[in-house]
């Protein structure tokens, strides 16, 4: 495609190919302004020497090569060392930094980091070198350009030309008019997609060679990090919820010993009033001070009695049955929808997504947990409104919602609602308490959001069942 005009004078050339196994890999060109310049001795003698130039730029290209090979393994062991300090999950910018500046290192070409997110389906921006024509979008949708295309077939696509990529399989061209050749590979380790590493450059063929494996071993170090972080987030969290969860085991056990002994000794008031009210009778004595008194104690003993057995009949019933079991996210919320008689005016709408991971949990427990969840969000909605229950994956976790639109509860309340014997419908508050000790006894957590006259979400995260060891 190229000519470059030496001298207006040439009147003879010679042109002699450099060969390598049968493959012109170049030519060695000469003019001359002097009819009849060349000679056969002259064509025997360059062919010699281009044989010589071959071997030389063989000898060079290795070098290169083994040059290349040297700077991807300092590195990848470089990215290993910077990477393997990293501990905490605030820390997460620093593990981005490393392998946008150790490609870039390699590359010399803009490096972007995406960041796969699994509330919106969406791949929204991590981390950016400098950019050449315009900065990266912020969020690429799944079916947009080659980024979704990675994202949906989870493997590397290298393309050396874009302005000559042909068929329908591929995405439409960058909007940077600049790119030419492109390197996307998804961030993935075990069963955990992240996101991808992607590198654009204005030279055709850039990333040729061995440059795939190097940008594929960065994105696995980086999607090991990951693991590695939630892996110790989770761990740090599990720890936190047995410590919850022991914690509301034994104010559960002093509750029943309190109850039990409430029982006891509150049991005989009812014999005791009685036998001061026949032994007035016997003295004939008449006083409605006394009367009122006694019935006043019996008012207030029987309240207690029936907390007292209230509160224990539920207690008993949380250590029942503490088998875990595999189900399906779908079949909780339709229990739990069953569990509760709605009235008309309240609309029910099961969401339950395609690809939801089955959770390993102790059934009565949770349904015990999603049918209070229900009945909260009844009472909040007196006057009707709309009730949504929704499975999902989120990270590790399946995350069961029930969604409200009725009263909301306030920022104050909010901070409360799962203590002990708080309440804002004048009752016991054991409830929600009760809800959230039967999560943590699964493992899981208990969240809530809310806002007034607006509606209320909570929020069960149970561990995806594939994590569970029992």
């Amino acid at each position: 495609e190229h000519y470059f005009k030496t001298i207006d004078e040439t009147v003879a050339e010679m042109d002699v190919p450099l060969l390598d196994e049968g493959q012109v890999i170049g030519i060695l060109n000469f003019e001359s302004a002097t009819e009849g310049a060349f000679h056969a001795e002259d064509v025997l003698f360059l062919e010699t020497l281009a044989g010589q130039a071959i071997l030389a730029i063989k000898k060079a290209q290795a070098y290169e090569r083994e040059k290349r090979f040297a700077a991807r393994f300092r590195l990848l062991y470089e990215a290993g060392q910077e990477l393997g300090k990293i501990t905490e999950m605030d820390q997460l910018s620093i593990a981005y930094q490393t392998i946008v500046r150790l490609a870039q290192e390699l590359s010399h070409s803009p490096v972007v980091i995406r960041r796969y997110d699994e509330k919106s389906k969406a791949l929204m921006l991590a981390y950016t070198s400098w950019h050449r024509y315009s900065p990266p979008s912020l969020k690429l949708e799944l079916s947009e350009g080659f980024n979704g295309k990675v994202a949906r077939e989870l493997r590397t696509i290298v393309i050396d030309d874009v302005d000559n990529c042909s068929g329908d399989d591929f995405p439409r061209r960058p909007a940077d008019p600049t790119i030419r050749s492109i390197l996307v590979t998804p961030i993935r380790f075990k069963d955990r997609y992240y996101g991808n590493l992607e590198l654009t450059h204005e030279a055709v063929a850039h990333f040729h060679d061995k440059d795939q494996e190097f940008f594929e071993g960065l994105a696995l170090q980086l999607a090991e990090t990951l693991y590695r972080l939630e892996i110790t987030q989770e761990r740090r969290d599990l720890e936190q919820r047995a410590q919850e969860a022991e914690v509301m085991i034994s104010t559960a056990q002093s509750t029943y010993e309190l109850t039990h002994r409430l029982g006891n000794d509150l049991g005989l008031v009812e014999f005791w009033v009685a036998t001061i009210e026949e032994e007035l009778h016997r003295l004939n004595v008449d006083s409605p001070l006394i009367d009122g008194t006694l019935d006043y104690i019996n008012n207030a003993v029987g309240k207690v009695m029936s907390l007292s057995e209230s509160l224990r009949t539920e207690l008993r019933n949380g250590e029942d049955n503490e088998r875990f079991i595999l189900l399906p996210p779908g079949v909780l919320l339709e229990d739990a929808q069953h569990s509760v008689l709605l009235p008309s005016t309240i609309q029910v709408h099961l969401e339950v997504e395609g690809d939801v991971a089955c959770v390993l949990v102790i059934h009565q427990l949770i349904a015990d947990a999603l049918r209070n969840l229900v009945m909260n969000a009844k009472e909040a909605m007196p006057q009707g409104g709309q009730l949504t229950l929704r499975a999902q994956n989120r990270g590790r976790s399946v995350a069961l919602e029930v969604i409200d639109t009725g009263v909301g509860i306030s920022e104050e309340h909010s901070a409360r609602i799962f203590d002990l014997f708080f309440s804002t419908k004048l009752s016991s508050g054991f409830g929600l308490w009760s809800t959230r000790r039967n999560v943590l006894k699964n493992r899981g957590t208990l969240e809530v959001k809310s806002e007034l006259n607006k509606g209320t979400t909570f929020t069960l995260l149970l561990p995806r069942a594939e994590e569970n060891f029992v």
